[in-house]
């Protein structure tokens, strides 16, 4: 085996930290023990919580919008849905909290429409937080390995992909909208 000069070790150990991905430690002053940093965690689980509440507040409009239109089951679901929007991103928020960060207010516009269009919308959504968003969540989350994050991220998914075969039959005849009432 070839020596390594005191350059090339130095150069090496410096560089690894670029190579293989690391937990950063700190000292917890109250219990005098290292605390384990999550900085990439955190930034997952603060999208995760913009996209949830995000949800959450469409959805509490989709409501209104179908009890006018008279679809009273529709806004029925729209409202159960509301409210897993919004147990997934308080599951953020705490461990977010947990982790020594805060959540930022969410600011977004809702967008509103009849409620064949928002049966449209909400599908194309959570569709593409089953197929997508989680599945990029969750491989983010397995590299600081926080399990906390992953396994509420999990749920999250399995919650969002329980109803994954409603929400497309919904999705793909909203003409037939009535039909659901």
């Amino acid at each position: 085996m070839d020596k390594f000069s005191r350059r090339e070790f130095i150069y090496l150990s410096a560089s690894s930290f670029l190579l293989f991905p690391h937990r950063a430690y700190a000292i917890d002053a109250e219990q005098n023990q290292p605390k384990i940093d999550y900085p990439n965690t955190i930034l997952v689980l603060k999208k995760a919580f913009k996209s949830e509440m995000t949800a959450h507040k469409h959805y509490l409009g989709y409501v209104e919008k179908a009890l006018t239109e008279k679809f009273p089951n529709i806004a029925y679901m729209f409202h159960a849905f509301s409210i897993s929007e919004k147990v997934h991103a308080d599951n953020y928020k705490r461990i977010i909290n947990k982790l020594g960060s805060k959540t930022d207010s969410i600011m977004q516009l809702i967008d509103v429409r009849d409620t064949k269009s928002n049966l449209i919308t909400s599908t194309k959504n959570e569709l593409k937080k089953i197929k997508t968003i989680y599945p990029n969540f969750l491989h983010k989350l397995e590299i600081e390995e926080c399990e906390e994050a992953i396994i509420n991220c999990m749920y999250s998914w399995k919650s969002h992909r329980q109803h994954e075969e409603k929400v497309k039959e919904m999705g793909s005849s909203p003409e037939s909208v009535g039909e659901y009432d």
